[in-house]
């Protein structure tokens, strides 16, 4: 008969692993990869900039690629004291490479991520234009 009552000895032990699965973008589920493992298919966009701070209330970023039959591009904006959070702005064509952030107040910090659709994020960050009626001109006082 034999002892129930002992367990086996422990020879090693892992550590507790997490996963989270979620909706990705593409509406597939996508397991978390906290240690950095997923490969992305596609290189991540790059030199992203600023290319116009010349509408009020709005700045326009754009990034280079090297096609390689991507599907597209995700964006992501951060707009700082607006929504404080990344929020998706959906997908682009292939073939587009701008984005304009509008709706952001003067002088404010906006960030924008931007995938290839299966690639890691590129981000960048930029301030708005200031406000034209903050602006004081100087001169000489006469007497």
């Amino acid at each position: 008969m034999s002892d129930n009552s002992n367990p086996p000895p422990v020879v090693g032990a892992l550590a507790p692993l997490v996963l989270e699965l979620t909706p990705a973008e593409d509406l597939r589920q996508r397991i978390s990869d906290p240690d950095g493992n997923y490969t992305p298919g596609f290189p991540p966009p790059f030199n992203v900039r600023t290319v116009d701070k010349s509408l009020p209330n709005a700045i326009t970023f754009a990034w280079d690629y090297n096609d390689q039959g991507q599907a597209g591009f995700k964006v992501r904006t951060w707009i700082t004291g607006v929504n404080n959070a990344w929020q998706s702005q959906g997908t682009l064509g292939p073939n587009e490479r701008r984005f304009t952030v509008s709706e952001a107040p003067f002088s404010t910090s906006v960030g924008i991520q931007v995938s290839a659709i299966d690639s890691a994020w590129a981000e960048y960050w930029d301030v708005t234009a200031p406000d034209p009626q903050s602006r004081v001109s100087y001169g000489v006082e006469t007497q």
